[in-house]
């Protein structure tokens, strides 16, 4: 299938998810996808959904009661719904994913979803409800931060590894590789810009405890 270079997906999941989003983050032409109760979240940001994809039994939703495109799987099933959610962009060729949700909730369900960027990929940002991620994997500049603003580094791919530089910290990190089992948690903005340079690796996961420039659709 032909893959969607100009548009993304956004994929909006169960779990704790933003209660706003930047302004920004939608573009013309853009696919969203809601994975069972992600529906529920994408109805109280005001979302409109094009495909309702699950098994449809952790939602106040009914199927029978929505317009969209719908895809509903059996109960038990090989894959969870925000998997499903994934195949679905993967199918309609795009190459690039906004998730949204996901956060708090059930540790094996999250632990998946991060198992699922093996697979499919990292989403080029990840909204939750507590932090907001973004996806590097060359160079990235980060502005309108705080001076002591929380900032981790997670591996983009769990089961590899990275290097990072990233000077403008509390704890600088300098050629540091960020893996499974060698996170940079709680570091510090020293400044309100922030370089973040990957080396070596598939990327990270920038992750910011309050995100910059947030605003609501």
């Amino acid at each position: 299938m032909q893959r969607e270079m100009n548009r993304q997906a956004i994929i909006i999941t169960g779990g704790e998810g933003p209660l706003k989003l930047p302004k920004s983050l939608k573009r013309p032409g853009d696919f969203v996808i809601c994975a069972d109760s992600g529906l529920d979240l994408a109805n109280r940001l005001d979302i409109a959904c094009d495909l309702w994809v699950g098994d449809f039994d952790s939602t106040a939703n009914s199927p029978h009661d929505n317009t969209m495109e719908i895809w509903q799987s059996v109960e038990d099933q090989e894959y969870s719904d925000t998997e499903l959610a994934l195949l679905a962009a993967a199918e309609r060729g795009f190459s690039q994913y906004v998730l949204i949700g996901g956060g708090g909730g059930r540790l094996d369900h999250l632990l998946h979803t991060f198992g699922c960027f093996d697979r499919h990929g990292a989403p080029t940002c990840w909204y939750t409800r507590s932090e907001t991620l973004y996806l590097v994997t060359d160079h990235k500049e980060f502005e309108g931060l705080q001076v002591g603003q929380v900032v981790s580094f997670l591996p983009a791919i769990l089961s590899q590894s990275t290097t990072v530089t990233a000077p403008q910290l509390a704890w600088p990190l300098q050629r540091r590789v960020v893996k499974w089992d060698g996170f940079s948690l709680s570091n510090r903005c020293t400044a309100a810009s922030l370089s973040v340079q990957v080396e070596d690796g598939p990327g990270v996961l920038v992750s910011f405890s309050v995100a910059p420039g947030e605003g609501e659709w």
